[in-house]
């Protein structure tokens, strides 16, 4: 199960009462859960596109909070792109023409 990305549930701060899914890799499997690293907002931007990248701390999280699995380890599977250098960015966000061998 390393690396195989997961969605978790998560409270919202900002509305009581309000959860949503955010994409985590698995680092390693516990007793109750699993030890990940969420896929995050970063203050980097890539043609006015918001870039995310894999937290460096990890946080530990319950079985019940695991909202699906991914048969992959690859974030593009879950519909970001890699942005060479920078980090990933929503495939829903970028323009349709797009090809990520263009920055090459």
């Amino acid at each position: 199960m390393e690396n195989q990305l997961i969605d978790v549930l998560v409270e919202s701060d900002v509305h009581e009462n309000t959860s949503y899914s955010m994409l985590a890799k698995i680092s390693r499997e516990t007793n109750t859960g699993f030890i990940v690293k969420f896929l995050s907002e970063t203050n980097k931007s890539h043609e006015d596109l918001i870039v995310f990248n894999f937290e460096d701390n990890e946080t530990e999280i319950q079985k019940e909070c695991v909202d699906g699995y991914y048969d992959s380890t690859d974030p593009e599977c879950a519909g970001y792109v890699l942005i060479d250098n920078v980090g990933y960015v929503r495939r829903e966000d970028l323009d349709d023409d797009y090809s990520p061998s263009d920055d090459e």
